[in-house]
């Protein structure tokens, strides 16, 4: 019987105690006395390459490699690239990928791509991996290759060369058609995610759980009939169903404002709730105005033994936006519990404090949490100032929105037109309106066209041509009504 060679033991518990990315001259000293040997006998090599693998030691793999010079073969670098792969270190898996180019006898195969796109993907460079892909010959293509690419559209939001991908292979696995699913479902294809679903026969594919959950997810934006329609047929199919279905179809129910159909799917789940189901369900009591219950939810996460993320905080604080000493509360507990506050709790935060006014507060929140609101809660601070009889402040405020990086939408303007009727200050308000009439993403509402009107009182004219515009289209009843 032929055994295969293999290190000393004293060779191997050399290398076993080298530290990361030792220096070359130590890991030569280490494999000194057998160095010959890996040089001579490939099967050696790629016996202790495949175990330093194991051992997850790819720095001692390109140490090695570095050692054999003129003795490496191809399979010695495709265990080395996959080995960089394992623990997601692209640079280093992309450097031997290249330098296999370099040299004539080391030819790169199919693994040697499959891997190299392996280690980008999962270092986060989609874009890298999709180039690997795409300067592979066609013939050594196989399976694992386009998952790999399908998984880099995913990761890209690239739905078109997902599908693209998707219709070219031979022999396609339900894998890399839930790959495909998931590239539409997140570049907000979801017309294409269902047919893809209604299509599986056509593939011969068997959809799974993981499909039903990605197209569920994608169903939102066709609307709640359509997630109850995905959700039934998991029972005609004999699917049987996980959290993450459940999650997907209580997010699907808040999209469409069904805070009652959300809260029936978490009291249906046949198993224990996670914390993105306590999170959705949370969000779906707000849209409802039911914040006892959010609150009530929030406050049985822990004995659920769930910890609330920045999410939870931020789904209740929206729930309690008429609510501002319970909301200063849990922003307070957020400090002391150290959960990291974000652009959506602040919003959130000065979203509570403009039914009462709290305008210095909302001004504490705009400009010292280090975090900048998103538009609303812009819209929402400079509501408040006003509310608060602080137009000059409110107005200070809006001038300094196009420094943080924010686009104001139609409501921020709105804010702002206020915030100038009140301090009488009609040149700005119409400076304001033309810049809504001139821009391209938005337009005058019929509050706007309120707001600019009353602006100008003391100046007939102007009001006049607003008036004017206003019954042009057909909208003058809408403003004797405000």
């Amino acid at each position: 019987m032929c055994f295969a060679p293999r290190l000393s033991a004293k060779t191997v518990e050399r290398l076993l105690h080298l530290p990361r990315w030792a220096s070359r001259s130590e890991v030569k000293r280490a494999v000194d006395e057998e160095l010959a040997n890996l040089q001579e006998l490939p099967s050696l090599t790629s016996r202790t390459l495949s175990w330093l693998s194991q051992h997850q030691r790819d720095d001692l793999i390109h140490s090695i490699l570095e050692l054999l010079n003129g003795h490496v073969t191809a399979k010695h670098c495709n265990i080395g690239i996959s080995a960089h792969a394992s623990r997601s270190a692209w640079p280093q898996a992309l450097h031997l990928f290249t330098s296999m180019e370099a040299t004539s006898s080391l030819r790169r195969n199919t693994v040697s791509f499959n891997a190299c796109s392996n280690a980008c993907v999962r270092g986060h460079q989609w874009q890298m991996a999709m180039h690997i892909f795409s300067i592979m010959d066609m013939s050594q293509r196989d399976l694992l290759s386009y998952g790999i690419a399908l998984n880099s559209c995913d990761k890209g939001h690239r739905w078109q060369q997902a599908i693209e991908f998707f219709q070219s292979i031979r022999g396609v696995d339900v894998v890399c058609f839930n790959s495909t699913l998931s590239a539409c479902t997140k570049g907000q294809a979801w017309l294409e995610a269902l047919e893809l679903l209604r299509s599986a026969g056509l593939y011969r594919l068997e959809p799974d759980v993981v499909s039903y959950g990605t197209a569920i997810g994608a169903s939102s934006a066709a609307g709640w009939p359509m997630t109850l329609h995905l959700f039934a047929d998991m029972d005609r199919q004999r699917i049987e169903r996980n959290a993450t279905v459940y999650n997907a179809t209580i997010s699907a129910c808040v999209a469409g404002q069904h805070w009652k159909l959300a809260l029936h799917f978490f009291h249906a789940m046949p198993f224990t709730s996670d914390v993105y189901t306590y999170n959705a369900t949370i969000s779906a009591l707000e849209l409802g105005n039911r914040w006892e219950m959010a609150l009530h939810f929030f406050s049985s996460m822990p004995k659920a033994f769930l910890k609330p993320t920045v999410v939870s905080y931020n789904a209740v604080l929206a729930a309690l936006k008429l609510q501002w000493p319970l909301a200063l509360a849990l922003a307070s507990e957020m400090c002391e519990r150290s959960v990291a506050l974000d652009s959506y709790t602040i919003t959130a935060l000065i979203g509570a404090c403009e039914p009462a006014g709290l305008w210095q507060l909302a001004v504490h929140y705009f400009s010292s949490s280090g975090f900048p609101p998103d538009e609303y809660g812009c819209s929402s601070s400079i509501s408040t100032c006003v509310r608060g009889s602080q137009w000059s402040t409110a107005l200070q405020l809006f001038a300094s929105v196009p420094a943080l990086r924010i686009h104001p939408n139609c409501e921020t303007y709105n804010a702002a037109l206020t915030a100038a009727a009140t301090g009488e200050l009609w040149q700005l308000a119409l400076h304001y309106f033309q810049v809504m009439e001139d821009s391209p993403s938005m337009s005058p509402d019929e509050r706007s066209y309120t707001l600019a009107i009353n602006a100008c009182r003391s100046q007939p004219e102007h009001a006049r041509r607003l008036f004017d515009c206003l019954n042009h289209q057909g909208l003058v009843e809408t403003l004797r009504y405000a």
